[in-house]
């Protein structure tokens, strides 16, 4: 490093905390930003960001379009602390390209995952659910961001989407219609009890308690009801350890959770 090399630059761990605290003497956001992409020490890159948020008043007045590209695609080991900034970043993001690139290759996995749960932008997100290299979690992840009830319900009536990726849009409908043509139809156990979980209508969650095929669909029409379950007895399940097992007090169907052990069962 050169004679007068700003202190910012320093790979010295025993120089971080003066490299730090010459930050506060920058006010330029332009300058701030570039010390966040190349500051070899994290704990340098990662006191930009707040210097950043000082100055800026939690806004980015400079084109961030760059430095998102670069930021995102860095493989750092301080990303989750730059969860306010690549947020900020992300909101300046237009390009839809630039989004699925972002997506698709990051070095980071959590930042792949960020760059779906910063944005509401309906047109990237229905990209991400275009796109087959898009790995299964992501594509979840974008279908909890979507707004779009047309685009909801399309895929939950969709039968050939992977039971995940049906299901995470089957709990974000909220046609009566469609969740009782799912709840009555032979689909997947998991994607009924979805749609189950999102009927309101009291007399619809009677009749699924009534005369569902499937325990956990009754169960979860119980549960909707406000039905109150009471605890009949212990249940062990083979496993080494045991179920708890309540009977709901309204109609008398059964359920079995997990026990949780407590220290208090030792005394």
């Amino acid at each position: 490093m050169g004679l007068f090399e700003p202190i910012w630059k320093t790979k010295d761990e025993s120089k971080k905390n003066k490299a730090i605290l010459s930050l506060q003497k920058i006010n330029d956001i332009t300058k701030l930003n570039r010390i966040v992409l190349s500051a070899p020490l994290s704990s340098v890159r990662t006191a930009a960001v707040r210097r950043i948020s000082d100055v800026a008043g939690k806004e980015l007045p400079f084109d961030a379009n760059e430095s998102l590209r670069t930021l995102l695609l860095l493989d750092v080991d301080d990303i989750r602390e730059l969860d306010w900034y690549r947020g900020k970043l992300f909101s300046c993001l237009t390009d839809e390209n630039d989004f699925l690139k972002i997506v698709l290759e990051a070095k980071n996995p959590y930042v792949r995952s960020s760059a779906i749960n910063h944005n509401e932008k309906a047109a990237h997100l229905k990209k991400i659910l275009e796109v087959p290299e898009v790995p299964l979690d992501l594509k979840i992840d974008a279908v909890k961001r979507i707004q779009d009830i047309d685009i909801l319900d399309k895929m939950a009536a969709d039968e050939a989407l992977p039971i995940k990726l049906r299901t995470a849009a089957v709990k974000r409908v909220k046609n009566q219609e469609l969740l009782s043509e799912i709840v009555w139809s032979i689909d997947h156990s998991n994607i009924r009890v979805a749609a189950t979980m999102n009927i309101t209508d009291k007399e619809e969650l009677e009749r699924i308690r009534d005369e569902a095929d499937d325990s956990r669909i009754r169960r979860c029409a119980c549960e909707s009801l406000g039905h109150k379950w009471d605890f009949v007895e212990y249940v062990s399940h083979g496993r080494g350890g045991k179920d708890a097992l309540y009977i709901c007090e309204t109609c008398g169907e059964e359920k079995l959770e997990p026990y949780e052990w407590s220290s208090a069962d030792s005394v």
